[in-house]
């Protein structure tokens, strides 16, 4: 998991999935980390049209073609029993590709079955971490 935590960090453009409007939840507060630490976001969320100024797309499998080709990671804000769906479209969205974003779970959040799926189908897979809080422990910025 450490390599994928490390190429994770070192990419540019992180799919957020479940990305909230609400300021006050975990998961706009670390793509709002992430914006301001260099990363380009693409915010998924089903009922929203722009998160933190970037565009909302209602699923992963709606993200175009043009943005799909720059995803460093998938980075997961849904309950643990969603992910092997979401895992499951990612397969379908980047199984034919030559490099595959890693798929990250945030804190809280493991399924071993998602887990095997992906990592079957050649994805990285980091589950029950936090990127924001990688980040700062890795980049020097967490006490």
């Amino acid at each position: 998991m450490e390599k994928e935590i490390e190429h994770s960090l070192n990419g540019k453009t992180v799919l957020v999935i479940g990305l909230s409007k609400d300021p006050q939840k975990e998961s706009h507060k670390v793509a709002k980390y992430l914006q301001e630490n260099g990363y380009k976001i693409i915010p998924v969320n089903p009922t929203a049209e722009k998160i933190l100024e970037e565009t909302v797309f209602p699923s992963l499998e709606r993200v175009p073609n043009s943005e799909k080709q720059k995803i460093d990671v998938i980075n997961v804000f849904r309950p643990s029993e969603e992910t092997e769906a979401i895992v499951d479209q990612a397969i379908r969205r980047f199984g034919e590709e030559k490099t595959k974003p890693v798929i990250w779970l945030q804190l809280g959040i493991k399924n071993d079955n998602a887990k095997q799926k992906a990592m079957k189908a050649g994805f990285g897979f980091v589950e029950d971490r936090c990127i924001k809080i990688e980040h700062k422990k890795r980049r020097g910025t967490l006490n």
